[in-house]
This record gives C-alpha cells, structure tokens and sequence, in this order.
C-alpha cells in the first residue's frame, strides 16, 4: 500500500512538478501537495511553468508573506492544520527551516506522525540566515524523521550540524529531464560563427547577469550571450550590455516547453548567481549536453555540475573570472566537446528515477520507525 504523503510547500514552482508527478506514477508513495500562497510578490510565476492538469492532488491555500532578510520572504500558512486533517496523510515533508515547518510539526505532534524536512540551503547559501535561524535549524533537523537534502552540498552541511547520515538522503531539485535528453547533442568548436553562451534566470540581483554581461565584454573570444528571462532589472541590464558594448542580448520569458530548443542551439551554459541553493536550470542545461561555466556559489557543483568534467567553477563576483572560463572554452581544442560529453554521461548516471527512490526510501523509512517506535510504547506501558 502506497505511503500517503503530505508536502508542505510556500509556492508553487516548476522544479518541483517533475517529482510528484512521478511519485504519484511510481505509486509507492501518493503525494498530496499543499502550497501556502498561490505566488510570491518577489517572484514572477508564469501561468506556462505550470502543467494542467496535474498528475497529482494539490491544493493552495491563503498564507500571509511577510519580509526578511535574504531574497525571500517568510511564508506563514493558514488553514494548514485543517488542510492536513483531511488529506489524514501517514507522514508530511515540509520546506525548509520556517514556519511551514513549525506549523507541520505542531500537527505531527498532535496526529503522532512522523515528520521530514526538505531543504536545499548550502554552506554557501546558508550566509543569508541569522545565528539564531541557524541554531534553530540545527535543533529541528536533529528531531526531523528524516532530511531530504537538494544536493550533496546540502546534505554535507545538514552532517555538520550533527544529523546522522543514515537520516539524510539526496533527492536533487527535479526538471523535465526527458525533453532536454531529446534535444542533447555533443557540441564541438564551432566554425565560422561566435561560440554561443546562454544564460537563464529571473532578471534579480542575485542571479548578477550583471557580471554575465560584463564577462563577454571582457573575453578576449569571439562569443555572444543570450539572456533568458524576465524581471525588474532588464532595463538596467539592457543599458550595461549598450554601455559595455557587449555581444549580449536579452530574450525574456521563454516557456517550458520551448526551452529545450532554445538550449540546443547554444555552445556553453553560464550562471553568475550570488545565491543559488541548487539551480534546476543546471540540470536541465547538463541534461541538454551544454558545458557549464558557474560560480562558486550554485549549489547543484559536485552532483551534475563536476569540476573539471563537465563544469568550470569560478569565485562568485567576478567577471574576470568568468571570462577566462569563457576564453577557455572557446580557444582550448576537444574542451568543448569533452564537458559537452560529460554533461550528458552525468545526466544519464542521475535520472530522475535515481531522485524518486531516494525520497521514497526515507518517507517509507520514516514511516516504518514511527511505527516502530509507537509499538514499542505499547508493549513498553
């Protein structure tokens, strides 16, 4: 009998759909989503990111947003304990550290289910919290069931905060694998044209297209860049690549499915960002056999994004950097090709299937101890 499973989430986002949808397909474990908010107002949410229907029951609820420091604001839910008595699931697994937590393990508590925590935040990701937000994850993490960690970055910091491994597993931000594998392809140094290098974000600081741009403007290669994406800066982001007389342009918003073909068509994947906790868009770019240039901070390096194989890593804030990963790619013969390869083989040694047995495995773990645990009460009193 399937696992009935609550994820509890702030919004919803596309990088997550993939996993649920083949959860709810594998049938070991019956994922029942509820997402706080409908939207972030720090965040455009297109309609198309979003497929209809889903594969699997989801639910949206009325919870307030408030701000803090970091780039996202603190999701509070209501409504979520009565959402979670009907759905009666056997355990729930809620994002991050906050109050979508809190509010999980108060019901848990009361309901005696267990309860997992999913979480992408990194050593490098983790600068934006408070000593106080990070003493206050260390003690939930060591009480969760279980920690669902977004990459093996994420997992390392949950080990350092004392969580035993055996409770920690891998379960990387899912992506529509499948459409980026069809378009893959082994890039080779191109002939008679720029080398093509796309990058895709939200137009945010953060993610510093900033130092995209100025990267190709300093590279000492014959190279473009293609922006993808829409958001407040594109304006100020337009005007720097005039200024800087950069080989750039910026596309705007490209739908999902689009997207695969817009990668096939370009030679190197670039992602400048200052806060990245994992980086779906690296995923799908490695699935579509693209070469990575990234810095230090995106979380996905060391799972699908390896140094010196398919990715080359520079420190965050520079552009200098940036363009001598550029220039590399573009002067040095068989480079492009071998990372192009690499992409592919390490994108073919972690499908998605890889992420759905590793969450299933720790719900039904979770679950099996609790009631293991609960048995062992009885026979106790």
């Amino acid at each position: 009998m399937a696992v009935r499973c609550a994820f509890v989430l702030p919004i919803p986002v596309p990088y997550r759909e993939p996993l649920f949808a083949l959860l709810a397909a594998r049938g070991r474990v019956e994922p029942h989503v509820v997402y706080a908010r409908a939207r972030q107002r720090t965040w455009q949410q297109p309609d198309a990111w979003f497929p209809r229907p889903r594969g699997y029951q989801a639910r949206t609820l009325n919870g307030v947003e408030l701000p803090r420091r970091g780039p996202t604001p603190l999701t509070v839910p209501r409504g979520l304990q009565r959402t979670l008595d009907e759905i009666a699931p056997d355990c729930v697994v809620s994002s991050e550290f906050g109050p979508l937590t809190w509010a999980s393990i108060a019901w848990c508590r009361r309901r005696r289910r267990p309860w997992l925590v999913f979480s992408e935040v990194t050593e490098a990701s983790e600068r934006v919290l408070s000593a106080p937000q990070r003493a206050l994850q260390r003690l939930i993490a060591r009480h969760a069931a279980g920690l669902l960690a977004a990459s093996g970055r994420a997992r390392r910091r949950l080990l350092a905060a004392g969580v035993p491994p055996e409770r920690v597993a891998v379960v990387l931000q899912a992506a529509d694998l499948d459409a980026y594998e069809r378009v893959a392809h082994v890039r080779r140094e191109p002939l008679g044209r720029p080398l093509r290098v796309v990058s895709v974000g939200r137009l945010v600081p953060e993610k510093r297209h900033d130092l995209a741009i100025e990267a190709v403007a300093r590279a000492r290669a014959s190279l473009t860049l293609e922006i993808v994406g829409d958001g407040p800066l594109r304006r100020q982001l337009e005007e720097l690549a005039r200024r800087l007389q950069a080989p750039a342009s910026l596309r705007g918003f490209v739908a999902p499915p689009d997207q695969p073909n817009v990668l096939r068509q370009a030679d190197v994947f670039l992602l400048a960002s200052d806060f990245e906790p994992f980086g779906a868009v690296v995923r799908e770019a490695a699935a579509c056999g693209l070469p990575l240039v990234l810095s230090e901070r995106v979380g996905a390096i060391g799972d699908i994004a390896v140094p010196g194989r398919n990715a080359l890593v520079v420190p965050a804030g520079d552009p200098a950097a940036l363009a001598n990963a550029l220039e590399r790619l573009a002067n040095e013969p068989g480079l492009l090709a071998r990372m192009s390869q690499a992409s592919i083989e390490l994108t073919r040694s972690w499908p998605l299937e890889r992420d759905a047995a590793a969450l299933e495995d720790a719900v039904e773990a979770a679950v099996a101890g609790h009631v293991a645990v609960a048995r062992d009460s009885q026979l106790a009193g």
